[in-house]
């Protein structure tokens, strides 16, 4: 039987969800097998919001824009409006690929026309979040309700001009109830989309400073604002590496928190594949996972982990309102914790780990456990989640050398 996902295209936000959660599926660093997920992304969500692991370059945010604004300007109407403004992300491929610029990042890279994964569907939900998309609604029903949009912005025209703009206030009100993108929006390029012989993904000061801005106004108090506004980074592995004077108290303590958990929960994530070693019987990949635990287990401050309140831990996480962590995730958690503490980190030959573990994937994926399922263990490649989680700060650390070039900040 073939799994399938169906949602009622009502709300923007659920909406997005679901394709980032079908994309994740893809995405090394997003790969959920026990179900952790929810937690990982409220990290990355207010650490680096806006964000996601299918992002690449910063001036997709603003050649999406560009592109649908384009669309709208010439008033494609909403049977074509789609296939248009695809038309134009298509065409940005090659000019992109041409530029030759040695981050890469080109959506179509590979695929080329053949693309399926436009970038347009990548960046949208972090087009809201930033606040450079303004209207609430998910990418279909964007493209499928224009019409109506054409229509709500020429009755405000109209009231406007009745009113002979003598009501500034009024004015707002209308443009605000019919605008679909920020109206500080820079230009496109000259010539966008028709000329896209020099098209690159560097920025102008204008356009850093404007993506600036509208971190400044959406997420203040994000670590993804505090170190757009410094200097250049040296490039780090995990963001609790990074020693910049531009992090708070407060951002220090949630990677703190970040660090504790990515770092416990490996442990987890390493005996899940070495269970699943020992079930296949591949005494290569058993003798791999088997190193792996150890190293991990001379990394851990035990110390530290016996210290970590996992009740103020979650506090932050309840708070946001955004992620649903349940209270069976909570709860294995915290018996994973307990039971590292318990077994001084050596739970590779212990019956107790293993079988949190083999209960944890059951209660996650039921009858598609690949303890159970005798067809998805052979299809298991030898290692799965196994990363360590950085909650996506590898795509954050290219937007904000992106955002400094912009800026004039000298860059590694």
């Amino acid at each position: 039987m073939v799994s399938t996902l169906t949602w009622i295209d009502y709300d923007s936000v659920a909406h997005e969800k679901s394709l980032q959660m079908i994309r994740s599926f893809h995405e090394p660093e997003s790969r959920d097998e026990l179900g952790l997920g929810a937690i990982r992304d409220s990290f990355s969500d207010r650490l680096f919001p806006g964000t996601s692991t299918l992002h690449t370059r910063l001036r997709y945010m603003l050649f999406v824009a560009w592109t649908y604004k384009e669309c709208e300007h010439q008033q494609y109407q909403s049977r074509i409006f789609g296939a248009r403004a695809e038309d134009i992300e298509r065409n940005l491929i090659q000019p992109l690929i041409s530029s030759v610029d040695p981050d890469g990042g080109v959506f179509g890279n590979e695929a080329g026309s053949e693309l399926k994964r436009l970038p347009s569907s990548a960046y949208w939900g972090g087009l809201g979040s930033w606040g450079i998309r303004t209207i609430n609604a998910s990418q279909r029903q964007y493209e499928r309700e224009v019409d109506r949009i054409y229509e709500r912005n020429r009755k405000a025209k109209l009231q406007a001009d009745d009113r002979d703009s003598g009501d500034s206030d009024q004015q707002h009100h209308l443009e605000s109830g019919t605008r679909t993108w920020h109206s500080g929006l820079p230009e496109p390029p000259q010539g966008f989309p028709e000329e896209l012989e020099n098209l690159d993904f560097s920025l102008t000061v204008n356009e850093a400073e404007f993506i600036l801005d509208r971190l400044q106004t959406s997420h203040p108090y994000s670590l993804l604002y505090a170190l757009a506004c410094g200097g250049p980074l040296q490039p780090v592995a995990e963001p609790w590496l990074l020693d910049s004077p531009q992090i708070t108290e407060d951002q220090r303590g949630l990677l703190n928190d970040g660090r504790q958990f990515s770092t416990v929960m490996r442990g987890a994530a390493l005996l899940y594949n070495h269970l699943l070693a020992s079930q296949r019987k591949s005494e290569e990949w058993t003798g791999l996972y088997e190193g792996k635990l150890q190293d991990w287990n001379k990394s851990l401050d035990l110390n530290e982990i016996g210290k970590w309140s996992l009740d103020e831990f979650w506090e932050p996480h309840q708070k946001d309102g955004l992620h649903r962590i349940t209270s069976a995730t909570k709860e294995f958690v915290r018996e994973w914790v307990d039971t590292t503490l318990e077994l001084n980190g050596r739970v590779i030959s212990s019956n107790k780990a293993g079988s949190l573990i083999r209960k944890r994937e059951r209660i996650v994926k039921k009858n598609r456990s690949r303890f159970d399922n005798e067809a998805l263990l052979r299809q298991w490649n030898g290692s799965s989640a196994t990363g360590i989680m950085t909650y996506r700060w590898e795509r954050a650390q290219q937007f904000l050398k992106d955002l400094h070039r912009g800026l004039g900040v000298s860059t590694s």
